[in-house]
């Protein structure tokens, strides 16, 4: 990556990374390998959540609203929404995981123009499309953007919002099946880390 980008591991300033929410063991393969390196390198590091990188891309739309929606599995969606401004978007609520049809009835109810994206969106598309203002963004905008990764996490660095390798922890909106399947039984735990 860094030879097809012309640069060398003395040109970095920082290393940026998703945070999620997502997949357990991809955040987690993505999380180690970018501390690693930022502690291999003595770099700080930016963490930055994976709804933003959905959203980021899509900043120049008519729409009143963005909703970044992440196929969470067991027929859940990780979401957000995000109105846009000048040269970005907003967060306009915090990440939820829902079932895709709460999250159509949420944003029905709110009655404004929103562009719905992410594999998610595409999954569910037919919960979404029931919605009469609500646009799906399409197969191109799937998936987090590592342009928007670069992009974000510049901003942070610019922004002095970098972070020790350590500090950095993913989202998680609920627990892992491991740990569903390792709680006694008749219990329910449910942890965020935000």
């Amino acid at each position: 990556a860094l030879h097809g980008a012309g640069v060398v591991m003395s040109d970095l300033d920082a290393i940026a990374v998703g945070i999620g929410p997502g997949m357990f063991t991809g955040l987690r393969v993505g999380i180690v390998t970018a501390t690693v390196l930022a502690q291999a390198l003595d770099l700080p590091i930016v963490a930055v959540p994976s709804l933003d990188l959905l959203a980021f891309p899509l900043r120049h739309t008519a729409r009143d609203l963005i909703v970044p929606v992440i196929d969470a599995r067991r027929a859940e969606v990780y979401w957000a929404s995000y109105a846009p401004v000048p040269g970005g978007v907003e967060r306009v609520d915090d990440d939820d995981i829902a079932a895709p049809s709460a999250v159509a009835a949420e944003l029905a109810a709110r009655g404004r123009h929103a562009l719905v994206c992410g594999d998610g969106a595409i999954h569910y598309a037919a919960e979404f499309e029931a919605v009469d203002h609500v646009e799906l963004a399409g197969p191109d905008h799937a998936s987090p953007d590592l342009a928007a990764l670069l992009a974000l996490g510049a901003l942070k660095v610019e922004h002095g919002e970098v972070l020790a390798p350590s500090a950095v922890v993913p989202r998680y909106l609920r627990q892992s099946d491991a740990e569903i399947n390792a709680s006694p039984r008749g219990t329910t735990v449910r942890e965020v880390t935000r």
